[in-house]
Protein backbone atom coordinates (compact mmCIF):
# COMPACT_ATOMS: atom_id res chain seq x y z
CA UNK A 1 0.00 0.00 0.00
CA UNK A 2 1.21 3.47 -0.87
CA UNK A 3 -0.18 6.72 0.52
CA UNK A 4 0.49 9.79 -1.59
CA UNK A 5 0.22 13.13 0.23
CA UNK A 6 0.00 16.13 -2.08
CA UNK A 7 -0.21 19.83 -1.39
CA UNK A 8 -0.36 21.02 -4.99
CA UNK A 9 0.35 19.95 -8.55
CA UNK A 10 3.41 17.85 -9.27
CA UNK A 11 6.60 19.86 -9.47
CA UNK A 12 8.18 19.04 -12.80
CA UNK A 13 11.96 18.80 -12.76
CA UNK A 14 14.14 17.60 -15.65
CA UNK A 15 14.61 14.21 -13.98
CA UNK A 16 11.08 13.80 -12.58
CA UNK A 17 8.74 11.03 -13.70
CA UNK A 18 5.10 11.80 -14.37
CA UNK A 19 3.11 10.91 -11.26
CA UNK A 20 0.64 8.83 -13.25
CA UNK A 21 3.46 6.66 -14.66
CA UNK A 22 4.98 6.05 -11.23
CA UNK A 23 1.61 5.14 -9.72
CA UNK A 24 0.73 2.85 -12.64
CA UNK A 25 4.02 1.01 -12.09
CA UNK A 26 3.20 0.56 -8.40
CA UNK A 27 -0.32 -0.68 -9.19
CA UNK A 28 1.04 -3.16 -11.73
CA UNK A 29 3.17 -4.60 -8.92
CA UNK A 30 0.10 -5.05 -6.74
CA UNK A 31 0.24 -1.92 -4.59
CA UNK A 32 -2.93 -0.12 -3.68
CA UNK A 33 -2.60 3.65 -3.81
CA UNK A 34 -4.48 6.02 -1.52
CA UNK A 35 -4.01 9.70 -2.30
CA UNK A 36 -4.61 12.58 0.10
CA UNK A 37 -4.66 16.12 -1.29
CA UNK A 38 -4.45 19.01 1.16
CA UNK A 39 -5.01 22.69 0.40
CA UNK A 40 -6.43 24.82 -2.35
CA UNK A 41 -3.52 24.22 -4.74
CA UNK A 42 -4.26 20.53 -5.38
CA UNK A 43 -5.40 19.47 -8.82
CA UNK A 44 -8.25 17.02 -8.24
CA UNK A 45 -8.09 15.67 -11.80
CA UNK A 46 -4.35 15.04 -11.52
CA UNK A 47 -4.79 13.30 -8.18
CA UNK A 48 -7.69 11.20 -9.48
CA UNK A 49 -5.27 9.69 -12.01
CA UNK A 50 -3.25 8.31 -9.10
CA UNK A 51 -5.98 6.03 -7.73
CA UNK A 52 -8.03 3.19 -9.16
CA UNK A 53 -11.24 4.09 -7.31
CA UNK A 54 -12.85 7.38 -6.30
CA UNK A 55 -13.01 6.19 -2.70
CA UNK A 56 -9.20 6.04 -2.61
CA UNK A 57 -8.92 9.82 -3.10
CA UNK A 58 -9.32 12.12 -0.10
CA UNK A 59 -9.31 15.91 -0.32
CA UNK A 60 -9.02 18.34 2.57
CA UNK A 61 -9.16 22.12 2.50
CA UNK A 62 -6.33 22.34 5.05
CA UNK A 63 -4.64 20.26 7.74
CA UNK A 64 -7.35 21.07 10.26
CA UNK A 65 -9.94 19.72 7.81
CA UNK A 66 -7.72 16.67 7.29
CA UNK A 67 -8.16 15.77 10.97
CA UNK A 68 -11.87 15.18 10.27
CA UNK A 69 -11.01 12.76 7.47
CA UNK A 70 -8.38 10.68 9.26
CA UNK A 71 -10.84 7.97 10.35
CA UNK A 72 -12.03 7.44 6.77
CA UNK A 73 -8.47 7.34 5.45
CA UNK A 74 -7.36 4.84 8.08
CA UNK A 75 -10.46 2.70 7.45
CA UNK A 76 -9.49 2.54 3.79
CA UNK A 77 -5.93 1.63 4.72
CA UNK A 78 -7.18 -1.13 7.04
CA UNK A 79 -9.39 -2.41 4.23
CA UNK A 80 -6.41 -2.84 1.92
CA UNK A 81 -4.18 -4.20 4.68
CA UNK A 82 -6.80 -6.81 5.56
CA UNK A 83 -7.18 -7.73 1.91
CA UNK A 84 -3.42 -8.09 1.45
CA UNK A 85 -2.97 -10.21 4.55
CA UNK A 86 -5.83 -12.49 3.59
CA UNK A 87 -4.40 -12.91 0.10
CA UNK A 88 -1.04 -13.86 1.54
CA UNK A 89 -2.67 -16.38 3.83
CA UNK A 90 -0.72 -15.17 6.87
CA UNK A 91 -3.87 -14.45 8.86
CA UNK A 92 -7.20 -16.10 8.28
CA UNK A 93 -9.68 -13.66 9.73
CA UNK A 94 -10.34 -10.00 10.14
CA UNK A 95 -10.80 -10.56 13.87
CA UNK A 96 -7.12 -11.53 14.11
CA UNK A 97 -6.19 -8.30 12.34
CA UNK A 98 -8.51 -6.35 14.64
CA UNK A 99 -6.74 -7.88 17.65
CA UNK A 100 -3.43 -6.72 16.19
CA UNK A 101 -4.84 -3.23 15.66
CA UNK A 102 -6.05 -3.11 19.25
CA UNK A 103 -2.67 -4.32 20.51
CA UNK A 104 -1.05 -1.48 18.60
CA UNK A 105 -3.49 1.02 20.11
CA UNK A 106 -5.44 1.59 16.89
CA UNK A 107 -8.76 0.63 18.46
CA UNK A 108 -10.76 3.41 16.80
CA UNK A 109 -9.51 2.43 13.35
CA UNK A 110 -9.80 -1.34 13.02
Amino acid sequence: MVVVLAGGPQTLEPDSEPLERVVTSLQERGSHVITVGVGDQVDRLELRLTVERDEDLFLADNFKDLLFKVDNIVDRMCHYATEAVQLQGELQSKSTISKHCMAEGWTSYC
